[in-house]
């Protein structure tokens, strides 16, 4: 099985994203955490939004009907933002979140 390398769009995105989740260790209040993860979820779904632009144009292009879905759906956004997590190696990742569960209103 080849394993295909990812656009240097997506690459940068997911590097933002592992960036914006690390900030959660340096973020103060449960607000400023979640704040973390609110535009970390912003960038990825940016990103698939556009990849699902250019993949619909593409198709038109070639003669095909292209999908008409124009949202990102959570079967999307849920493998990417996992990955994104996973490798964004947050230090103490479970009690940030709880501290957000905790003192978030």
């Amino acid at each position: 099985m080849e394993v295909e390398e990812l656009p240097s769009e997506l690459e940068l995105a997911l590097s933002l994203a592992h960036s914006l989740l690390r900030d959660i260790a340096e973020a103060v209040t449960a607000s400023d955490k979640l704040q973390c993860i609110v535009n970390a979820s912003k960038i990825l779904t940016t990103v698939i939004s556009e990849a699902g632009r250019l993949r619909r144009e593409e198709a038109e292009r070639a003669g095909g009907k292209g999908s008409s879905a124009k949202g990102v759906g959570a079967d999307d956004l849920v493998p990417l933002f996992i990955h994104a997590v996973i490798h964004s190696a947050v230090p103490d990742l479970l009690a940030q979140l709880r501290f957000c569960d905790l003192f978030s209103g």
